[in-house]
């Protein structure tokens, strides 16, 4: 995580604060400020805090490092009670007959519950970044719990098998071995695509430097070419091999330019036989940017 509690402030980690506790279970934090990976606090014992929180990665850091220090890690309680007259959407139900609504100070029906929200923004909205897999369970229980929410999924890890099909401005998508946990949810999906940028790119200058290699040897004659692939059933002449790598260049460019910096917002998803659906293209920025925006 991100912040600690200090005398009563909030402070990012450095090697020198000792004695810092978590804001949701006060047990003692660690500092953990190396070389590699970013400052980040650590549990001594993570019993004790929100269950819903796991270890971080540097993913999720970074993400959460594009809003303000107010909207990320906050918790958030509530009362969960199915019998509470303020759970309810409005219709007015109360404890019992002749019960005045819930105001839930001294009442033996409310029960309260809390968790971190990675970020909260200033409209309300919930943001929660996800890295590794979720039952079904658990999925429903967030939704449920934080109601006005959208989830970011990693597309190094749970949609690494997603790809995408350009159709009038808009996108159909594909997922491969789909994770059927995720085939209930309610709200909002965006996957953050720049591992698949990242991937696009390493693919293009490796055919960049196939190419570079392939210009520096010597170009046989046709004789030499002859003798060279007489025992070969199929290969490549150099012009053929000239074609491949530039097309493969080219269309790994075009993939590269297509998703960089950008998340997929998936509209509708069908799960009924191959997974897909559609959805389009929001650029990182502009997802700060609206979500992380003030009044």
């Amino acid at each position: 995580m991100r912040f600690a509690n200090f005398n009563a402030e909030r402070i990012i980690p450095s090697p020198l604060k000792k004695g810092a506790t978590c804001p949701y279970c006060n047990e003692l934090v660690i500092a953990k400020c190396g070389e590699i990976n970013k400052w980040h606090w650590c549990h001594v014992n993570l019993e004790e805090c929100d269950s819903w929180k796991g270890p971080e990665t540097e993913w999720h850091l970074d993400w959460k490092g594009n809003f303000t220090e107010e909207q990320q890690e906050v918790i958030i309680e509530k009362c969960i009670s199915e019998y509470c007259y303020n759970n309810k959407d409005g219709t007015g139900r109360e404890h019992g007959i002749g019960h005045a609504p819930c105001n839930h100070k001294d009442c033996s029906d409310c029960v309260f519950v809390k968790h971190i929200a990675d970020v909260r923004c200033t409209y309300g909205t919930v943001i929660e970044f996800q890295n590794s897999p979720l039952s079904p369970k658990s999925i429903r229980e967030r939704e449920e719990f934080y109601g006005n929410m959208v989830w970011v999924l990693n597309g190094e890890t749970i949609a690494k098998n997603i790809y995408l099909k350009e159709r009038d401005g808009y996108y159909s998508f594909g997922w491969d071995w789909f994770p059927k946990s995720w085939k209930g949810v309610t709200k909002p999906i965006y996957i953050d695509m720049q591992k698949k940028a990242d991937e696009y790119w390493k693919k293009y200058l490796k055919a960049k430097d196939s190419l570079e290699e392939l210009n520096q040897k010597p170009i046989p004659s046709s004789q030499e070419e002859e003798t060279l692939y007489d025992d070969v059933e199929e290969f490549y002449s150099p012009d053929d091999r000239y074609v491949e790598i530039e097309w493969e260049m080219e269309n790994q460019k075009k993939r590269y330019d297509l998703v960089n910096g950008k998340l997929f917002l998936i509209r509708k998803i069908y799960t009924e036989g191959k997974i897909g659906g559609w959805g389009k293209l929001v650029s990182k920025e502009g997802f700060i940017k609206e979500y992380g925006r003030y009044k």
